[in-house]
Formats: structure tokens, sequence, C-alpha cells
């Protein structure tokens, strides 16, 4: 990673900063691999209250700089479900460490459930 960003675990108070990264992913990175009529739609999914819906049902993490949200990452059980960077800090690491800190709480969950 170019530069240390601190992880920590999604709150309330994190998603609309949450949307907006997944939103601006989806509407900049993602939309170039799909035509209009599937991306408009899937960003409607990413408003904050849906936000907020999705993390009562998953363990969401965040990556913050200058107290904004640069990246999420989201895990359901053992899945991981969702891994978004916006897309001004696109190459520098951030969806690595959201990946490996994810890895980790999922086998955590298997430890604790065993």
């Amino acid at each position: 990673m170019d530069s240390e960003v601190p992880l920590q675990t999604a709150t309330i108070k994190h998603a609309d900063g949450i949307s907006i990264v997944i939103r601006d992913a989806i509407k900049q990175i993602n939309a170039k691999d799909y035509p209009p009529s599937e991306v408009d739609p899937l960003r409607l999914n990413f408003t904050s209250d849906k936000v907020l819906e999705i993390m009562g049902k998953r363990q969401a993490l965040v990556a913050m700089s200058d107290g904004f949200v640069i990246g999420t990452g989201a895990l359901q059980g053992t899945e991981v479900k969702s891994v978004f960077v916006s897309p001004d800090w696109k190459g520098k690491g951030i969806g690595i460490a959201l990946m490996i800190e994810l890895e980790e709480h999922a086998v955590c969950f298997v430890h604790a459930v065993q």
C-alpha cells in the first residue's frame, strides 16, 4: 500500500460515506464494463438508507483518510460480499488491505462457531 490507511469496523456514522464510495466506484469504474441500463439501478441499491439496512446483516469495514471513507468491504458469515474503493484511491492497495482484513475476520468467525 502506498500509504498506511486505517481500517475500522463501520458504524452508522459511516453510512453516508460508504454510500458515496460505492456509488462513485460503480459509476466510474464498474460502468466501463456494463451498460447504463444495469449500472443506474445498481447504484440505487446503495443509497445511505440501503447501506444502513445492509450493515444490519453484514460485518462492514471502512478505510479512512482525513475523516473520510475511502474504501469499504463487507462480510456475511465467512463470505466476502463486497469490496469498493473510491476511484481517487484506486491502485493504492486499499482493496487488498480490506480483503486481508475481511479474510482475517472470516477465519475468526469460523473459529468462534466451532
